[in-house]
């Protein structure tokens, strides 16, 4: 202690003082933590020194070395800075911001896109009828059967008889039977078909849909992560600059005290 003040209590009087002070502003430090270092050195000097006239001069250079040195430092930290720039910009955070607000509109478009936003469009519809794939020609071929029927029945001596009516009736009644059956089969394959096709086509405009969906949302965390570093990066400027701001207050402030207790 020198006349009075405590320049040990004032918190820049010690070697230690540049390096503590520097890393407070993280990898970036070293250039403000040399500077407040010389600076702590001449406070040292003035707490060492007995003559008043003496102290009171190495605090008015201490005060004037003080501004020196943060220019200095405000120049280098600046420069730092324009030269190193993070991987993200403004623009990148203002982009996610806007992609995340629109997110649910540009999904909707998408199912409107692929025809997944009406649920009408996911009920499975189809038009056709058994009757669509009966034999266009039928009646002509059941006529051809029932007249090799009435023929054979004539060879048997039936002729128009009863009993040939009834074979004709009966051979009717198959061959409209096996026509059905083929045209019922030919409907069912078809409509499986179709129902195939339909499920398909939901199956593979979902998977669009997530994919890109799934796409947008890698994008916007990327593109987030960027913006969020630019962000990051202006916080920590801001907060050095501060930082810087307070320290020099600071030091201004124990240098007015020091020249006051003289």
């Amino acid at each position: 202690m020198a006349n009075g003040y405590n320049y040990a209590a004032s918190g820049i009087s010690g070697a230690g003082t540049g390096a503590s002070t520097g890393a407070a502003f993280g990898p970036y430090g070293a250039a403000i933590g040399g500077g407040v270092g010389l600076i702590a050195g001449l406070f040292g000097a003035a707490a060492e020194e007995e003559d008043k006239e003496r102290r009171r001069e190495i605090l008015d250079k201490l005060s004037q070395d003080l501004d020196i040195s943060y220019n200095e430092i405000e120049q280098a930290f600046g420069e730092f800075y324009r030269n190193y720039q993070p991987g993200g910009t403004q623009q990148d955070a203002i982009d996610a911001a806007s992609k995340i607000r629109n997110f649910d509109q540009v999904f909707g478009q998408r199912l409107e896109e692929y025809g997944l936003n009406d649920p009408e469009n996911l009920k499975f519809s189809y038009d056709k009828t058994v009757e669509d794939f009966i034999n266009p020609y039928m009646g002509n071929v059941i006529d051809a059967s029932n007249a090799k029927v009435q023929h054979s029945a004539a060879g048997a001596g039936l002729g128009r008889s009863t009993g040939a009516a009834r074979a004709i009736a009966e051979n009717t009644a198959r061959e409209y039977d096996k026509l059905y059956n083929t045209a019922l089969s030919q409907y069912n394959t078809d409509r499986a078909q179709a129902y195939t096709e339909f499920q398909g086509y939901l199956d593979n405009a979902n998977k669009i849909v997530d994919t890109l969906t799934r796409n947008d949302q890698w994008g916007i965390e990327q593109q987030k992560q960027l913006g969020d570093d630019f962000l990051n990066w202006q916080a920590q400027i801001a907060e050095n600059k501060a930082g810087m701001a307070q320290d020099k207050i600071n030091t201004k402030t124990q240098i007015g005290l020091a020249k006051a207790g003289i």
